[in-house]
């Protein structure tokens, strides 16, 4: 593929929508408990203006943000970006909004270039060659002036320059659009000034930009400011110079204490006021239209799987004291099962400890779970404002998803061959199985077992991550999931013959995982006097059963889990 002079994905924005812009018509929206966060709100916004939104706490700006950039769906009126219906128009017009959220959501373990190429390959089409995106990438650096932190960690750079990479994300695809909400919040005023006076530069390049805000220093750049009361009533709509005679003060305490007092006088005297003057209450600038848009589809669902595994691995790498976690802990775990007294082993029973085989294959087991559960548990919900951030920029859930099982399956399946290795080692081990059920080799048949109850405790960690709502949920619903695989696995406390314990166990991978390793170590035979449950036989058709069990529990977790993304993507 060559580079072209023109991106490849660009094309001509038609005629009828030459004057273009940003069109808020009588929005209104109620939550749950008849609650109206936006009341009959209307504004105009064209390209190349700056418009900030703001107001006293409650008054819902960040849901008129929400309202304009397609996330919620008013109850009455109508959005429109270059003469379309915006809700109407569904994900043919979203890709041409940005949409900058108040907390910097990037992953701040990756570099400038990586997040942004990273970015560039989700959001650019297949077409798009890669000379092209890197041009785009070197452009929006440039415009930004973060060309200098290229090869920096975004954790370690400033708030105001975190800020940037995060707006940065945004204008790779050249957006019709952009809102940003509270883009100042935790910033001090230098800061504030900058973000405030860079805002204004993106919107002279021919851009519509929003800025939901709280700052009220700097909105002299602005070209109109639409102050929202309580209730999302309209209070004033207009250049920034004309509020004070407007509400009647130019003290901002005494304005948005009237404002909060009586937000229905302060609204049906500004419409009042308008009428009476026979303005619009949007400022109506003619500009020319912006630079031409990207108007074709997405990077599809293989493309964005590829992107996504290569970042998670970059993730994994760069998260350097993680990564060193998940390599330590098999040998941790891998010591479980040989603190089991006697010598026999997998191999032959042993009268003087005749349960050392039993022993042995529930804590290598159990060791298999820890390490899988342990290696997602916290990964979805400590991505989630990611991951709704770039599901509203076309990231594929279902792509996201299948990216965390291909790696941390990779993952899993390493740590699963470390933990077995350590078992069976000669000299500090145990003996292994003498036989196997289903595939000739007994220590490949072993692996294989604890390798896919691994990667199935490792898909219910994700389950468990995608049901929390905090990390702190995680740890509460960790300890509850392995204690149950722990009471359920069969290997320390029976099942077979409990009616309550025996249908409960058939949703835990424990019980599944020590069936596999226990058919293909014949331990009904092995161990004197153990309990005859039919999923332990040495027989092919049940190790083929055990497996069987162990994939469709993890493809139930993945269900569940993606399941619950989708819910998050409404959310």
């Amino acid at each position: 593929m060559t580079c072209s002079v023109v991106p490849t994905f660009a094309v001509r924005i038609p005629p009828a929508t030459r004057v273009g812009g940003l069109d808020v018509r009588d929005v209104s929206l109620m939550l749950e408990r008849n609650i109206v966060a936006l009341d009959r709100v209307s504004f105009t916004a064209r390209p190349g203006t700056l418009t900030a939104v703001i107001g006293p706490s409650g008054a819902g700006k960040s849901t008129l943000a929400r309202v304009i950039t397609g996330a919620a769906r008013p109850n009455n009126g109508a959005v429109s970006l270059d003469g379309r219906d915006l809700h109407a128009a569904g994900a043919s017009l979203r890709h041409r909004i940005g949409m900058v959220p108040q907390d910097d959501v990037v992953h701040g373990r990756l570099t400038v270039s990586q997040a942004l190429e990273f970015a560039a390959e989700l959001r650019m089409p297949a077409g798009v060659a890669a000379c092209d995106r890197r041009r785009m990438i070197a452009s929006v650096l440039e415009e930004l002036e973060l060309t200098a932190h290229v090869a920096t960690r975004i954790e370690n750079l400033s708030g105001g320059q975190r800020k940037r990479v995060s707006i940065a994300l945004e204008l790779l695809t050249h957006p019709s659009l952009l809102v940003l909400d509270e883009p100042t919040t935790g910033l001090d005023p230098a800061l504030d000034r900058a973000v405030m006076t860079m805002l204004r530069r993106l919107a002279d390049a021919g851009r519509v930009i929003v800025v939901v805000t709280h700052s009220l220093t700097f909105l002299d750049v602005c070209d109109q400011v639409l102050l929202l009361a309580p209730g999302g009533k309209t209070a004033f709509c207009g250049h920034p110079n004309e509020i004070g005679s407007a509400i009647g003060t130019n003290d901002w305490a005494d304005i948005f204490n009237i404002v909060c007092a009586d937000p229905d006088g302060v609204r049906r005297r500004f419409m009042e006021g308008i009428g009476s003057r026979g303005e619009m209450t949007a400022l109506q600038l003619i500009y020319a239209p912006p630079a031409e848009r990207v108007e074709a589809a997405r990077a599809g669902l293989w493309r964005q799987l590829s992107t996504l595994v290569r970042r998670q691995v970059r993730l994994l790498v760069a998260n350097r004291g993680y990564f060193a976690f998940i390599a330590v802990l098999p040998f941790i775990v891998g010591l479980l099962p040989l603190t089991v007294a006697g010598h026999a082993g997998l191999g032959h029973a042993d009268g003087a400890v005749p349960l050392e085989a039993k022993h042995v294959i529930a804590l290598t087991s159990f060791a298999a779970i820890l390490m899988g559960i342990t290696l997602t548990a916290r990964d979805l919900v400590g991505e989630r404002p990611i991951f709704r951030r770039e599901h509203a920029a076309g990231l594929s859930s279902t792509a996201y998803l299948l990216a965390k099982i291909f790696v941390f399956g990779g993952v899993a399946t390493m740590q699963s061959a470390i933990l077995v290795l350590i078992v069976t080692a000669p000299g500090i081990g145990k003996p292994g199985p003498s036989g196997a059920s289903a595939l000739g080799s007994p220590m490949l048949e072993l692996f294989v077992g604890v390798a896919a109850t691994c990667v199935a405790a490792m898909v219910a960690g994700l389950a468990i991550s995608a049901f929390a709502r905090t990390s702190d949920q995680v740890i509460v619903l960790l300890a509850m999931t392995l204690m149950a695989q722990l009471v359920l696995a069969g290997g320390f406390i029976p099942v077979t013959g409990r009616p309550l314990f025996e249908t409960l166990a058939w949703f835990t991978p424990g019980r599944w995982g020590f069936a596999a390793a226990a058919s293909t170590a014949d331990l009904t035979h092995l161990v004197v006097g153990i309990a005859d449950d039919s999923h332990w036989h040495r027989a092919a058709s049940t190790w083929l059963f055990d497996m069987t069990m162990l994939a469709v529990l993890a493809a139930a977790f993945a269900g569940f889990a993606w399941w619950r993304m989708r819910r998050e993507e409404r959310a």
